[in-house]
């Protein structure tokens, strides 16, 4: 499994994605994130990612959706090419990122 989802407390959850976050894995995001409840504290942690696309964004923005607003959403570690994908996207006025 690419993403490993760790229970912070029980209204707080960080996704951890792999090293690639891409079109490859949606179809897994897509089910690590089923399981999301709304209202649920999120943060995105990039601490091991490397690279994102465009389909990665598109996933943080579902992630966005489904935990009812992206502002309810922090990305935490982005560093090197991902921070720069979502400085590019303007992800910085969409989401928190620490």
């Amino acid at each position: 499994m690419r993403f490993h989802l760790i229970r912070d407390r029980a209204d707080a959850l960080t996704i951890l994605p792999g090293e690639r976050f891409d079109f490859s894995s949606a179809a897994e995001f897509r089910e690590a994130s089923a399981t999301l409840a709304t209202g649920v504290e999120l943060t995105v942690d990039f601490r091991d990612t490397r690279y994102i696309d465009s389909a990665a964004l598109g996933m943080l923005l579902l992630l966005g959706e489904k935990s009812g607003g992206t502002q309810k959403v922090r990305i935490r570690n982005a560093k090197g090419q991902p921070r720069e994908a979502l400085e590019q996207a303007n992800f910085d006025r969409l989401f928190t990122i620490l």
